[in-house]
């Protein structure tokens, strides 16, 4: 992974007088993480994962179904056995967006539940039986200027004899602490896919673009005979839903800016939906997430200013 040492890791006081430094993403390479790493520290980053799913989410992830993988430096933490793409491009505009899709066959066992109408195993709470979730943590982008955690998590409501398959999708995001100066973060989203046809709507959350003119927690929730289930997503600025052209298709993104590794987002939603063949998955061919990151100018430029403040 590249880096600077250069005004992240100065401060803000630093950064003011030195202003016209000419420093872009990747501009020194910083000590690489050795290509090995014994089982101790292994253990250790996916128990601090897991700690903080634990922590944000109130969820266990299940830890022997995790490995590290060093990829261009970093430590990522993926599902044993996960077939994950990555794609890099650059924007019309100029930016950056680095895009993950992990398909369905290869998540953990018991990460969703099986075809068919029976509960199966999971943790029931508020009438749903809720299946152990499936995380991704610590993924970059190529210059090291972003992070991103995803997580995802199935449920079922059983009322009556209708079936409701629930699904929880979200992400922490932001600028990488420490990493290049003048980069922000400017958007991450999470996405899953299906293909046409499969299922029907039943519920989901947010309806509609919701602006905050501060931070604060976005509450979201479903609903399904008698049940209900909520989450909350704590961001600032802006997350815009957009809901697939066929059901349940959907795409939650956070759009603002981070720029210092303290400025921390998140975006995810929750939906409901049955599907059409009650003997057909109820989980969709792969999940999608990932982010876009750009260049700034700091003050007193007017034009995509680094947002310090």
């Amino acid at each position: 992974m590249r880096r600077n040492v250069g005004l992240k890791r100065w401060g803000v006081q630093a950064a003011v007088v030195a202003l016209l430094l000419p420093l872009t993403a990747g501009a020194a390479e910083a000590e690489a993480l050795p290509s090995g790493r014994s089982a101790a520290e292994s253990r250790a980053t996916i128990d601090d994962v897991a700690q903080r799913v634990k922590s944000r989410w109130g969820v266990e992830i299940d830890r022997a179904a995790y490995q590290v993988k060093d990829i261009d430096g970093d430590a990522w933490v993926l599902p044993r056995g996960a077939d994950i793409d990555v794609t890099h491009e650059t924007r019309p505009d100029g930016s950056r967006q680095v895009s993950f899709s992990m398909t369905a066959d290869s998540l953990p066992a018991g990460s969703g539940p099986p075809a068919g109408t029976g509960t199966g195993a999971g943790v029931r709470q508020d009438g749903t039986a809720w299946y152990t979730p499936f995380c991704a943590a610590r993924i970059g982008d190529q210059h090291g200027v972003g992070w991103m955690d995803k997580c995802t998590q199935y449920g079922r409501i059983t009322y009556l004899d209708s079936v409701t398959t629930v699904m929880k999708m979200w992400a922490s995001c932001g600028a990488l602490d420490g990493g290049p100066d003048f980069w922000e973060v400017d958007e991450c989203y999470v996405e899953n896919r299906w293909d046409p046809g499969q299922a029907v709507w039943a519920d989901y959350q947010p309806r509609s673009t919701v602006p905050l003119s501060n931070c604060g927690d976005i509450p979201l929730s479903v609903s399904s005979g008698p049940f209900s289930l909520g989450t909350v997503i704590r961001t600032c600025e802006k997350l815009v839903p957009t809901p697939g052209a066929h059901p349940p298709n959907f795409k939650a993104t956070w759009i603002g800016d981070s720029y210092w590794g303290t400025d921390v987002r998140e975006t995810g939603f929750l939906i409901a939906y049955r599907v059409n063949n009650p003997n057909a998955p109820v989980r969709g061919p792969g999940d999608a997430w990932g982010y876009v990151y750009s260049e700034c100018n700091p003050p007193p430029q007017i034009i995509d200013q680094c947002d310090w403040f």
